[in-house]
């Protein structure tokens, strides 16, 4: 008897390794879209900061030996949403990354137990090719 165990182990590679690079380019597109937007926060608010003094310098609450509390709260408010708006920003990222290191990991459980499934029937059908041409050998 003939088997063709060899194309079954290629073809569940071949499935492995697409399903791995697809996974990985989604990954690095996240990544890249996560770094733009880390970039595009960045740029908004380097920008916001001078309208937002500005603003307050205009009412008189801002500048040269005034010290106004409105200003200042209000500088804490920026700061605290901006650093509230970057960890968001990383905890998306984060999470993006560990949906990728998961799903690696389930292809590559996936993986293995398809190519034990494999070599199990592998072994199987050499156990009953075995017996077969042991029956006919001894007539039984």
């Amino acid at each position: 008897m003939s088997y063709d165990w060899e194309s079954r182990r290629r073809a569940s590679t071949e499935r492995f390794g697409r399903s791995q690079t697809m996974n990985a380019y989604g990954n690095f597109l996240q990544n890249q879209n996560s770094a733009r937007s880390f970039q595009d926060l960045t740029k908004q608010y380097a920008a916001a900061v001078p309208q937002l003094m500005s603003a307050y310098g205009k009412r008189g609450l801002a500048g040269p030996n005034v010290q106004s509390g409105i200003q200042r709260r209000a500088l804490q408010e920026f700061a605290s949403n901006r650093a509230q708006t970057f960890g968001d920003l990383m905890q998306d990222r984060d999470q993006n990354n560990f949906q990728f290191q998961s799903g690696r990991m389930d292809d590559l459980n996936f993986f293995n137990s398809e190519m034990a499934g494999i070599e199990f029937d592998k072994a199987s059908q050499m156990s009953q090719d075995a017996q077969a041409l042991l029956r006919y050998r001894y007539g039984g």
